[in-house]
């Protein structure tokens, strides 16, 4: 299935913003919902564990994982370091570091 964005949720297609004079990561809740449930990047792929995971717990972030063949990915868990290391809220950065901890075990 492809999804085409609407000139109304282009901007939340996109997983990075400009606040400031900064471009920083978007949460998870300000994403397009229709990416995180069809990812097409890995950002798109993380922040869909991120919200299954708050969801469902890490069964079924790890089920979400399998269904995308995207298990034992590297790259991602490269991303939830790099998002733990670019939040700026306390409980976002923990949250990160909880669940690449999970995924490693």
């Amino acid at each position: 299935m492809i999804w085409w964005p609407t000139p109304a949720s282009a901007a939340a297609s996109a997983p990075l913003a400009i606040r400031g004079s900064k471009l920083q990561p978007l949460k998870p809740e300000e994403r397009a919902e229709q990416r995180l449930e069809h990812p097409q990047t890995l950002w798109d792929l993380l922040c869909g564990l991120i919200s299954v995971d708050r969801d469902g717990g890490m069964v079924a972030a790890r089920n979400s994982l399998g269904t995308h063949d995207k298990r034992d990915s590297a790259a991602l868990r490269g991303l939830l370091k790099v998002w733990a290391n670019e939040c700026d809220d306390e409980a976002l950065r923990r949250e990160a570091l909880l669940i690449d901890y999970e995924l490693s075990l």
